[in-house]
């Protein structure tokens, strides 16, 4: 496959990505989290979010602010949704959920956005509390967001502490854990108070037999492996976000494991780069994307610039009909032109993000994918649409929804389809044929190695 073409490095001969570009500080990191994190995809040209659209379109949205709260979802709905839908259809959909939430047939007028919200105001003004017509007005976004939108479960109605709970989840902070305390230690100690309290524990814990015992020390150990690295405490300390990637040297290959795409990947990625660059003879890059459950977009379009420049084409995401373009937002780095072969590695766990990013990789790096068929979870999830219309006072809600799908690099939708590998390991000769695809010995023996096992942390 041919090599796209590169853009012009913007980093001087012989310097490292981390002492010019990208020095890493705890500022950067906690600005990464606050800003990315917030906005769970980021396409590089987001539409703009429109600011209440639907408030008194009608009569009934003027007089009744339930029927304003819902008609607000469904103007959202008909703007962002990835799917085109007509009002037609739309409205159905509303009388589908309705109808659900209240037990009863629900009567469209019009089979359009005037006769939905008249069917709205019907159903509001039979309910016998505010707080029951709240309910309704929830419920029947929640039910037709979850379940009647495909796919189903993709989208759906949060409270802002639900959100918050996804946000964290994505930046792989657990507010749960305390790894200080996990070591033994209090917080925000020393690398070297940190091991004290770990052999400590290990002489308490290495002869117990019990699960709990075991459990103990199995978290022990990670919590010393994260907190005696400098760049990883360093992280944890201001963020609190735990590791997403390890790199290990094997032969002549840097064998990096994304476990997920978070706001920190990058700079972790940048880190296990810059600190090989001073190891000998590695020529090969191996991206382990196995069990990967995606992750931030922006982080995916940042990695992949690395690799072959600022503003070059990265993936297209798919809209309403239209293919919207998606570039790379990072300049080329020449420490990266060591590797002559990456390979990229996946299995049925790998999805979303991580899906879209091998697929790119694939594309425009000449990347070959070994595993087997991912899973398929092709869509690009936005939080950017808060409601507007305040039904609770003590509460706010957030609309996740689905609002782009990703594409293979044949422009075949990954959702229900997945990422098809180069070398499918089901194949009882698949060994063989990873001679067809690389020609470093040392890449292939690599491949041969850590296909056979689990990812490695």
């Amino acid at each position: 496959m041919p090599q796209p073409t590169r853009s012009k490095s913007f980093f001087p001969k012989g310097k490292s990505l981390t002492s010019i570009a990208f020095t890493i500080s705890l500022v950067a990191i906690v600005i990464a989290l606050l800003s990315i994190v917030l906005s769970l995809k980021s396409p590089s040209e987001p539409r703009p979010v429109t600011q209440h659209i639907s408030a008194f379109q009608t009569p009934e949205e003027q007089s009744d602010i339930y029927v304003r709260f819902d008609m607000e979802a469904f103007d959202q709905i008909n703007e962002h949704y990835w799917m085109a839908t007509s009002s037609y259809s739309l409205s159905k959909l509303f009388q589908t959920s309705l109808g659900k939430v209240t037990g009863s047939y629900q009567i469209l007028s019009t089979f359009d956005r005037e006769g939905t919200a008249k069917m709205l105001e019907v159903a509001f003004s039979n309910a016998t509390s505010s707080a029951a017509k709240q309910k309704i007005a929830v419920d029947t976004v929640s039910y037709l967001m979850t379940y009647l939108l495909i796919p189903a479960g993709r989208s759906g109605l949060l409270t802002i502490e639900q959100n918050n709970k996804l946000s964290e989840r994505v930046a792989n902070i657990n507010p749960a854990n305390d790894l200080y305390k996990d070591v033994g230690t209090s917080t925000g100690a020393s690398v070297e108070q940190v091991e004290v309290s770990y052999e400590k524990t290990v002489a308490r814990l290495k002869d117990a037999t019990s699960t709990e015992a075991k459990a103990e020390l199995k978290r022990a150990e990670y919590t010393h492996k994260v907190l005696t690295s400098a760049f990883n405490k360093s992280i944890y300390d201001v963020a609190k976000a735990e590791p997403t990637l390890y790199d290990h040297k094997i032969g002549s290959s840097l064998y990096v494991h994304l476990k997920q795409i978070s706001p920190v990947t990058f700079n972790e990625f940048v880190h296990a780069v810059d600190d090989a660059s001073t190891t000998p003879g590695l020529n090969s890059l191996v991206i382990d994307l196995r069990g990967n459950f995606g992750g931030n977009f922006a982080v995916a379009q940042a990695l992949l610039g690395l690799f072959i420049g600022q503003n070059q084409y990265a993936f297209d995401l798919f809209h309403q009909g239209n293919y919207e373009v998606q570039r790379t937002t990072m300049p080329l780095w020449p420490e990266l032109s060591r590797y002559k072969e990456v390979a990229i590695l996946i299995d049925h766990g790998t999805q979303s993000t991580a899906e879209e990013l091998a697929a790119s990789f694939k594309r425009n790096y000449s990347a070959r994918i070994v595993g087997s068929l991912s899973l398929g979870w092709g869509t690009v999830e936005s939080h950017d649409y808060e409601m507007k219309t305040i039904i609770d006072p003590n509460q706010k809600y957030i609309m996740e929804l689905v609002e782009y799908l990703t594409l293979r690099p044949d422009n075949v939708p990954i959702e229900g389809s997945g990422v098809t590998p180069d070398v499918d390991i089901s194949d009882k000769d698949w060994s063989s044929k990873l001679h067809s695809y690389f020609k470093l010995q040392g890449t292939i023996d690599t491949l041969d190695n850590v296909m056979r096992r689990q990812p490695i942390d």
